[in-house]
């Protein structure tokens, strides 16, 4: 696909890039420029037309980079472009630090409240009868576990799978198997809201950059 320039004395981009031949919005510009030419709705030879009378050029894009950076940190500058010998243009962008603390802390804090999530629904265990169990902590999980609960009554019993096999569940259990699920995931909405009250309170990236977001327990 090529991409075209409308530029001015090879310093300045006038119009684009333009991912087509697109001869409306060159002749609207150029209209608007008073210069006197009749753009071609056919695409000029080579991707190069020289506007006569003018010190205007059309001319392609031919590439134009994005260095890799640290997207909670920097970011891109630019497009920075030059002017080749054969007419095409290339471009790059630079990479700078972010310059404000409070762009970059909501960044933070989208990377804090996933590993949560993914914390929250990953799961945990408890022995129940002297056998490790692997409980269910997602949401749909919980829910079951307490609807169960709610109606079944002291002395009761139901047979419930687990990923290491069957286990007869007395009603209290099953009321572990909710305290214990509850305290697992309320451990990560804790490390969560700690996590958060710290990225606030943080006045330099070099603060931010020392918290820890690797994992909530």
């Amino acid at each position: 696909m090529t991409q075209y320039l409308l530029v001015e004395n090879r310093t300045t981009i006038l119009l684009g890039p333009m991912n087509s031949w697109k001869p409306r919005f060159i002749q609207a510009e150029l209209d608007e420029l008073e210069i006197d030419y009749k753009v071609s709705p056919a695409e000029p030879d080579g991707g190069y037309l020289q506007i006569p009378n003018s010190d205007l050029e059309i001319m392609t894009l031919v590439q134009l980079e994005y260095p890799p950076h640290d997207t909670i940190y920097q970011q891109h500058a630019g497009p920075f472009y030059t002017f080749n010998d054969d007419n095409t243009v290339t471009g790059t962008h630079e990479v700078v630090d972010i310059p404000h603390i409070e762009i970059i802390k909501p960044k933070l804090k989208g990377i804090v409240a996933a590993k949560r999530h993914e914390l929250e629904i990953s799961g945990t265990t408890t022995t129940i009868q002297d056998t490790v169990i692997t409980l269910d902590t997602t949401r749909d999980g919980r829910n079951l576990y307490v609807q169960q609960y709610v109606t079944m009554k002291d002395g009761d019993t139901i047979n419930w799978k687990f990923p290491e096999g069957w286990v007869a569940l007395s009603y209290a259990d099953l009321g572990t198997v909710i305290q214990t699920v509850t305290t697992y995931v309320q451990a990560q909405y804790s490390w969560e809201n700690t996590t958060v009250n710290t990225i606030d309170a943080a006045t330099t990236v070099e603060e931010l950059k020392a918290i820890s977001l690797a994992k909530g327990e």
